[in-house]
This record gives structure tokens, C-alpha cells and sequence, in this order.
């Protein structure tokens, strides 16, 4: 090739690969291209949740397509290690003191760590995959209050992550609710925005199904939560997270709270589409599909189970548990600042490294994805 012609070549070759057109942003949800490049993204991560009062440790292996808001997932397998009932009085003594001691926090935390390896062993046994490939453990348990020395409330999580880590020789994202205290987040409820990745209508043709999941957590034998969280229907297009809404309150009536939720989400112009019960929801009885329909406040045409679904009571917050980790992977913000009241979107968690193979693939596993864009004042 002559001088010139190959001169005149590479000016082209140059100027062309500066224009916008070859500079996609993966992350961009308006680029069909791009939407079907993050698909082919595909990662395995563990989920292990403690149930509020600390009777045992769940846990779920996700399979995870896609990266930021185009994650779908499937739960290969979940499995639950119940804590003995020494150690389940050692945490309630613990929730209840306002100043526990240092040694009775790591003992605490000791046992908790046994329940949760052993759990992720039995998980891994009951599955045809190894360690070596799973990308990470999201780990999450309802931690414990404690008061400094200058009467300040400070949040102290359980589990120990090192430990984990250093038993299974995964890397494992925890510290979800910390990290958002100090953004100024107040830490709860976090596990709603994973909720909505896995049970949201999120047709990326036509999303139109807007519903509401009612769940129950119990704190102890007399004591039960009532939750219930509105799911808005997305195609991904969205720029900002969902609108979504958290309701909860102690001792009533399934029906009558499910009432009074519907009625606030009604007050704001928005519909419900599919009520979603939780399996272990108490009172509940799916022929009460007909008081809904009558009623004006709430028209719901359909009712599901969390089974409808593919999950179970204790498997969906182990569930929710590996989204937050995947989001970390991804750099996504997840914190709602309608739920926990931090003013601004953050990426919430922070790694322990596993052995050096998997902490390797962990970081690859991060270059995969372009970072949300966001306005320059929300991040700072």
C-alpha cells in the first residue's frame, strides 16, 4: 500500500473510532446493542441471610444474566442450617443488652460463623457447582445496637466475613447496612430494591403489571412484622430507580393491613396489579380474592405465592441477599432514599478477598460492566 494511502487510512481509521457511535456505554438502557452485550454477562452468586431472630441461617445459589438494572435471576438451589438453641439465647441476650461486652460479641459471632460455613457447604453439596466458580457471598444477618461511650447508637453486624472467607476461600460482600448509615442512611430496609429485581414486572416490551408483595418476619414466638412492598412495573428505561414503597406494622390482620397498604398506594394514583403472599403469611386465605375485587380502594385481579415464583419463605431473603452482592460487583446504587432516608443512591458493601484465584475473578468480574452514570451532586 502506498505512503499516502495508508496515511490517509489511518487518519480514518482514527477520527472514526472518536466518534460517539463506537464509544457505547454498556450501561446505557436505550441501546439495543448494548442491552443484548450486558445480557451475555452471566455470574453465580451465594446468598446467605439469618432470619430476624436468629434461628437459622438460609441460603441460595442465584444464577445472574446481565449486569446494573438488566439483572434477571434464577435460583439454582437453597438450603437452610438451623443455630442451636444455645447459641439462639446468646443473641437474644445480646439484642436485648444495651452495652454487651467485646467477648460476648465474638463469641456470638463464633458460632454464627460455624452455622453460616456449614450451611454454604451443604449448599454447594446439594449443587454441580464448585467454589471455583462462584464469583462471591452476600452475607446478611439483622446485627445488633449498641451503644459508645457517648450514648450513640452504632450498628454492629454478627458475622464475620473474614472468617468466611477464609473457610470457604470465596470472597464475600457484606456490611450493606453500615455502608449506609455512613452515607447517612439510617441502614433499613435495604432488601426491598432486590425484591423488585426478582419478582418486579420487567417485560423489556411491555411492563404494565404493578404488584405488591406481603411478607412476615418473625422477631420472636409473640411477635410478627407485617411487610409489605410495592413493585412498579419497569422496562428498564427508567433513569432512576423504581418508585417503590415499604409498609410495615406490628400485630394486625393480614387482611386489614394488606387493606390499609393498598389504600396509600391508591392515595398516590397507582395501581395494583398482583397481590404476591409469602408463603408463611398467617391468616391468609387466597379465597379472599373476592373481597379485593369488591373493594374500590384495592382492584386486584390476581393472586401468587412466593412458590408461583420459584422461591420459598426462607430461601427469597438469601435470595435478595446475592442481588446486593451482584449490585456491588456492578457498582449499581441500591439504596432507596425513599426507604432507608439516605439522600442520595449509593453502591452498598464492602469485599473480604477469598483466596487469590477467586479474588482475581472477582475483580474480572467487576471490569465487566460500565458504572451507572449519575449527576455529578448525587455523587459527590
Amino acid at each position: 500500500m502506498p505512503i499516502k494511502r495508508r496515511y490517509v487510512f489511518f487518519l480514518l481509521r482514527y477520527y472514526c473510532m472518536r466518534l460517539p457511535f463506537w464509544q457505547r456505554d454498556e450501561a446505557h438502557p436505550t441501546r439495543a446493542i448494548d442491552r443484548v452485550q450486558v445480557q451475555r454477562t452471566s455470574r453465580q452468586i451465594i446468598g446467605i441471610h439469618v432470619d430476624s431472630n436468629f434461628s437459622k441461617v438460609n441460603s441460595s445459589l442465584l444464577q445472574i444474566r446481565g449486569t446494573g438494572k438488566h439483572v434477571r435471576a434464577k435460583e439454582i438451589t437453597a438450603n437452610f442450617y438451623p443455630i442451636e438453641k444455645p447459641a439462639r439465647e446468646i443473641f437474644k441476650e445480646l439484642r436485648n443488652s444495651k452495652t454487651p461486652s467485646e467477648s460476648d460479641i465474638r463469641f456470638a459471632s463464633t458460632e454464627l460463623t460455624i452455622a453460616q460455613n456449614n450451611c454454604i457447604n451443604q449448599l454447594l453439596a446439594g449443587s454441580n457447582v464448585t467454589k471455583s466458580q462462584v464469583a462471591c457471598i452476600g452475607s446478611l444477618d439483622a446485627g445488633i445496637w449498641v451503644e459508645d461511650f457517648d450514648g450513640d447508637k452504632l450498628f454492629r453486624s454478627l458475622a464475620d466475613s473474614m472468617a468466611i472467607a477464609s473457610y470457604s476461600g470465596i470472597t464475600v460482600v457484606d456490611r450493606f447496612a453500615e455502608r449506609d448509615i455512613a452515607d447517612g442512611g439510617t441502614g433499613h430496609p435495604i432488601l426491598p430494591v432486590c425484591y423488585w429485581f426478582l419478582l418486579a414486572d420487567r417485560n423489556q416490551r411491555i411492563a404494565e403489571e404493578n404488584r405488591l408483595l406481603v411478607r412476615v418476619s418473625k422477631r420472636d414466638k409473640d411477635r410478627r412484622l407485617m411487610q409489605a412492598t410495592y413493585l412498579p412495573a419497569s422496562d428498564g428505561l427508567d433513569a432512576v430507580l423504581p418508585d417503590i414503597q415499604f409498609f410495615h406494622q406490628e400485630q394486625e390482620s393480614t387482611l386489614d393491613f394488606v387493606a390499609s397498604a393498598c389504600h396509600a398506594i391508591n392515595q398516590r394514583n397507582q395501581t395494583i396489579d398482583r397481590l404476591i403472599i409469602d408463603d408463611d403469611c398467617p391468616n391468609f386465605d387466597t379465597s379472599a380474592k373476592d373481597r379485593f375485587q369488591t373493594d374500590p380502594i384495592c382492584p386486584i385481579d390476581c393472586i401468587s405465592t412466593l412458590a408461583d415464583f420459584g422461591f420459598d419463605h426462607g430461601s427469597f431473603d438469601a435470595a435478595a441477599t446475592a442481588i446486593l452482592a451482584n449490585s456491588y460487583i456492578d457498582q449499581f446504587p441500591i439504596s432507596h432514599p425513599e426507604l432507608t432516608g439516605n439522600s442520595n443512591p449509593r453502591v452498598l458493601g464492602a469485599a473480604t478477598p477469598g483466596s487469590l484465584v477467586n479474588f482475581r475473578n472477582f475483580v474480572l468480574e467487576t471490569a465487566k460492566v460500565t458504572p451507572t452514570i449519575m449527576k455529578l451532586r448525587d455523587a459527590i
